[in-house]
């Protein structure tokens, strides 16, 4: 028996391969719904330990009333209310389990009269016994004229127990024709594989869960046969449009071009250089260490001194900052603290005009130097000791 087998009628000889797909799909059913039962366990033993903390909040509170510790008191008070909130969330979430009562497992003949069912709405129905999977092929898709081409839907039969983490259906596109070159979105809907299904997720969900295959398929081709404009992964009038590089999305017509590596970007992932104000992607935009603007590589010049890359607005100011450095290192050292800069009498006669120098003469000086009058009389001492004259 080969390893993929189209479902015909129960009289065919492929029946025992489908049957077989019948059983896995029962048989992951019933994972799902111990599944269930294992979260509302771990549930029911997140209330039990709640309600154990707060019997023991009970006793610690009862013993502090006992012994007058209003400290302690105060302490347990504060820790009961942020209790209170997480148990009645607890609570909510225990009585909503019970409240979803799951459609009874159907029986591995009806889940083959599902199979039959299925293959007469689509034509084949084709059951890989190496993957485990169920899949069907939908017609070519053509969206306001943009042809898609078919679809093939797979379910992997061994994760429906594993149906409560997400959609657990891969669709994949026979004769792409992707969005704008990027071949992870076949679909407006559809995203490496993976079918957005909309309003229409909590059906889809619903009819796998209950074990209605065939409802699963129609819903899921349904999908993909509409087109709704407000959640698109691409618009269909972008869909021939140029790929962002950055995002990997459809640019449409308003795609952005970088005047550096001419890339195609869309608006979301291109920028403007504060410089020369031309389109620019960011891998192409680098900060001026100076004055920190964003400036394009063409916009960058190498200092000739130190090799920095300034914009060319801060390097014909000279704002580099190795001019101030070498600046620092040609300027005088300042004198020292204690040292002494000169008499002010020294510097007063330095800053004198020549013909006010000449018109000092010392009292009692000679040529040789002042006398010992004029000394005593610059000093203010001895003053009175002199002969009259």
């Amino acid at each position: 028996m080969s390893d993929t087998a189209p479902a015909p009628s129960p009289s065919s000889q492929n029946a025992p391969a489908l049957f077989r797909a019948a059983h896995e799909v029962r048989a992951r059913l019933l994972d799902l719904r111990r599944a269930r039962w294992d979260r509302l366990a771990d549930q029911l033993a997140g209330l039990r330990d709640r309600i154990e903390f707060m019997e023991s909040a009970r006793r610690r509170l009862a013993l502090c009333a006992d012994r007058g510790l209003e400290r302690a008191a105060g302490l347990c008070l504060s820790e009961i209310e942020p209790s209170l909130h997480e148990l009645e969330y607890q609570v909510r979430g225990v009585q909503h389990a019970l409240r979803t009562d799951p459609a009874p497992v159907p029986s591995v003949r009806d889940l083959f009269r599902e199979i039959e069912q299925l293959q007469e709405e689509f034509g084949e129905a084709t059951y890989r016994r190496r993957e485990r999977t169920l899949s069907v092929v939908t017609e070519p898709i053509d969206l306001e004229g943009v042809p898609l081409g078919p679809f093939e839907i797979a379910l992997p039969l061994g994760a429906l127990g594993d149906l409560h983490r997400g959609p657990v259906y891969d669709v994949t596109a026979l004769a792409p024709n992707p969005a704008g070159g990027n071949d992870g979105i076949t679909h407006p809907h559809v995203h490496d594989g993976r079918l957005c299904a909309g309003d229409a997720w909590a059906a889809v969900q619903a009819a796998l869960r209950e074990g209605r295959l065939c409802d699963f398929f129609v819903l899921v081709r349904s999908v993909l046969s509409t087109y709704n404009p407000d959640s698109p992964f691409v618009r269909l009038e972008d869909w021939h449009g140029i790929s962002c590089l950055e995002c990997g999305y459809s640019t449409g017509d308003d795609n952005l071009v970088c005047r550096i590596c001419e890339g195609d970007f869309c608006s979301e992932c291109a920028t403007l250089c504060d410089v020369c104000e031309e389109t620019t992607c960011r891998n192409c935009l680098e900060s001026c260490p100076v004055c920190d603007v964003g400036a394009c590589r063409a916009c960058l010049t190498r200092c000739p001194e130190c090799g920095r890359r300034l914009c060319r607005v801060c390097l014909e100011e000279e704002e580099c900052p190795c001019r101030e450095e070498n600046a620092d290192e040609q300027d005088p050292e300042s004198p020292q603290d204690g040292e002494r800069e000169g008499d002010p009498r020294e510097r007063e006669a330095e800053s004198a005009e020549p013909g006010e120098r000449e018109a000092e003469v010392p009292v009692g000086g000679g040529a040789d130097g002042p006398s010992d009058e004029a000394a005593l009389l610059a000093d203010g001492v001895g003053q009175a000791a002199l002969p009259a004259r």
